[in-house]
Formats: structure tokens, C-alpha cells, sequence
């Protein structure tokens, strides 16, 4: 099936996915729901799967299709219970083994009490790579947030995921914790324009010994507002490292153990066509740099897109 017959049919899926997720959603106050459609064109130099350790080694050009809708239970100025669901497609031109589908319904609620927003959501998630299921998972996550002075914000979370791959990959099937917290400091808060800095811990407990490891992550992040052509939009420059260290001998074919350090650099924009509709231009390099060789490689992706949202 070629790529584009391929995208109809995703769009079909997204479709009937968006009426049994959110009925009612045409009789919802226009305040209370929200849908965003964004389809795009992204290139790779080396399509490579994030969530494992393949990588092609091959450029490609994917077709991508993301769809966002929710709906406000409860929306009052100190509490918010809030249902969601995202869908995602990617479609390749040659390397379709790397097509990538997911469904992540979710639920989020939080109260305001004292200046602290307290927090928990749950999102599950099924992911199908080439059609064929590769992974569901379960997070839920308690949260706080608050504005400390009239510009900084701080936000802390603790994560636990529950996940269950495919049954090739059984060994990954992972107990996974993570906490961690950001600062945002906004020097434009009307037009959204911040710069942030954060870090968290992650400790995943899998059913095979070669995949257990600590790992430290590190992000920064800078977004500017601009205007172009007339048109508001933004400027966003982000960067993120991330460390592993794994628990076991098995990790490693050779002596030792694995060991891994990621970076990812990317640059985004995005301009306002008309009220509802973006156009956006993103770049993106990630450096995974690993004493196991099927996952030290490096990838340059480049993508463009419209989003349509109200």
C-alpha cells in the first residue's frame, strides 16, 4: 500500500477513533473541548526507532499525521478534570518496517490550594510498528507546579510506567520510575516567550537483565515570540542529554557493561496563518553515543508542517 493510501486509511482510523473517544463532542461549548489536526512531510538521513536500538542506516521521507482532541469535565478557576486522546501515524516511502502508530487516551485532573497546583494524570498508550503491535503502556503521574515570583515557574513530577512490548521483545517488558522538576523563567509571558532549564532520574526494572538502567536527563530550552510576514509565531531552541548506565553484564556482548549518553538538539518555528491554523519548519539532530554498537549512531531530521486547531 503506497503511502498516501496508507494516510487516508490513517485519517480514517483518527476519525472513527475521535467519535468513540469523545461523544457528544459537536454539542460541547466551544470553552470546553478542544481538537488540533496536524499533518506533515519529515525527512531522516538514518530512520532509526526511538524506542528501541534499530536504526536503518537509510534516509527516508515519512508523511506524518497527529490528531489532539479533549474535553473539560470540570473546568473551574482552582480545579480542572480534563479527558483526552492523541493519535499519531507516520508512513514511510521505502523503509515502511519503521511505519509508527499510536493511541494514548488520557485522563488529568488538578487543584489549586495555598498557590500550588497539585496534580495527577493517567494516559495508556498502544503503539503499532508496520501494523503489527509493538508496545502498550500504562503512566500515571502525580504532579505540582506553581509561579514562585510573577515570572519564575516551578514543576515537579514523579512518573510510573508499566510496560508490556511485543512478545519478541518480552525482555523489555519494563517497570519504569522517573522524577524530576523544571524551572521557567517567562520574560514574556503575555506572548509566551520563556527560557527554562530541568532534570530528572529514571530507573527501569525489565524482565531481561541485559535492559535494567539508571539514567540521568538534562534539558534546557529557550522560545522566543516573533513576527513574520505580519503573522505571530515563535522560535524555539531546545536541547536535551541523557544518560544511561545499565545494571548488568548482559547488557554488553563484550566485557563490561552498557552505556550510553544522548543528546538531542533541535530548532523549531512556527508562524499563524489565519486564527486556527499554523505552519511550522522543524530541525532535529540526535547523537546516541553507545558502547554497544547497534545503538551508537547518529540521525538528522528535518520536517514541515500545518496545524489546524480550535
Amino acid at each position: 500500500m503506497r503511502p498516501l493510501k496508507r494516510l487516508s486509511r490513517s485519517f480514517l482510523l483518527a476519525g472513527a477513533a475521535l467519535f468513540v473517544a469523545t461523544p457528544g463532542l459537536v454539542q460541547a461549548d466551544q470553552k470546553a473541548w478542544w481538537l488540533n489536526v496536524e499533518g506533515g512531510l519529515e525527512y531522516s538521513d538514518n530512520v532509526a526507532l526511538e524506542q528501541s536500538d534499530a536504526n536503518s542506516m537509510k534516509g527516508d521521507v515519512a508523511l506524518v499525521l497527529e490528531v489532539d482532541t479533549g474535553y473539560k469535565l470540570v473546568d473551574e478557576k482552582d480545579a480542572r478534570v480534563e479527558i483526552g486522546y492523541n493519535f499519531y501515524q507516520s508512513l514511510y516511502d521505502d523503509l515502511t518496517t519503521f511505519n509508527w502508530q499510536s493511541h494514548n487516551p488520557s485522563a488529568s485532573a488538578w487543584i489549586r490550594s495555598g498557590g500550588i497546583k497539585y496534580g495527577i494524570e493517567y494516559s495508556y498508550t498502544n503503539s503499532l510498528l508496520d501494523d503489527s503491535f509493538f508496545l502498550e503502556q500504562h503512566m500515571i503521574s502525580p504532579t505540582f507546579s506553581t509561579f514562585i515570583t510573577e515570572d519564575f515557574y516551578i514543576s515537579g513530577y514523579y512518573r510510573f510506567f508499566s510496560k508490556n512490548y511485543n512478545r519478541l521483545d518480552n525482555a523489555r517488558d519494563a517497570n519504569t520510575q522517573q522524577a524530576g522538576a523544571d524551572v521557567n523563567y517567562y520574560f514574556d509571558r503575555a506572548n509566551k516567550g520563556y527560557v527554562s532549564v530541568g532534570g530528572g532520574f529514571t530507573s527501569e526494572d525489565t524482565d531481561g537483565d541485559a535492559f535494567d538502567y539508571d539514567g540521568f536527563v538534562g534539558r534546557a530550552a529557550a522560545q522566543y515570540p516573533i513576527e513574520l510576514f505580519g503573522q505571530k509565531g515563535h522560535v524555539k531552541l531546545s536541547y536535551s542529554y541523557q544518560r544511561r548506565d545499565y545494571d548488568n553484564e548482559a547488557s554488553l556482548p563484550g566485557p563490561g557493561t552498557r552505556a550510553d549518553d544522548r543528546h538531542t538538539l533541535k530548532l523549531s518555528t512556527n508562524v499563524e496563518i489565519d486564527t486556527n491554523l499554523k505552519a511550522g519548519v522543524e530541525v532535529r539532530r540526535v547523537v546516541r553515543d553507545s558502547n554497544l554498537n547497534t545503538s551508537d549512531y547518529e540521525e538528522n531530521v528535518g520536517s514541515v508542517f500545518l496545524r489546524y486547531g480550535f
